[in-house]
């Protein structure tokens, strides 16, 4: 039986390219999430909706499929 450190794990996953794509979602999610929350030009269940589908967009295999449709048809 093969013993897996988690360093090992990491290694053979590619890990630091794969955290690295997590952190770029995770930045573009938490960026979309707070422009939605700061801006003023949207109706509130509008912003709700948006909100809603980029967080929600987070817990989905492609995790900046939320963030990206905001950017791209949600801000004004």
């Amino acid at each position: 039986m093969m013993g897996y450190t988690m360093s090992g794990m990491m290694q053979s996953f590619g890990w630091s390219s794969f955290g690295l794509i997590h952190l770029v979602a995770l930045f573009l999610v938490l960026w979309a999430a707070v422009d939605i929350l700061r801006t003023k030009k949207m109706e509130a269940g509008l912003r709700v909706g948006w909100l809603v589908a980029v967080l929600l967009g987070w817990f989905m295999p492609l995790s900046v499929l939320g963030a990206a449709a905001y950017a791209i048809w949600g801000r004004k």
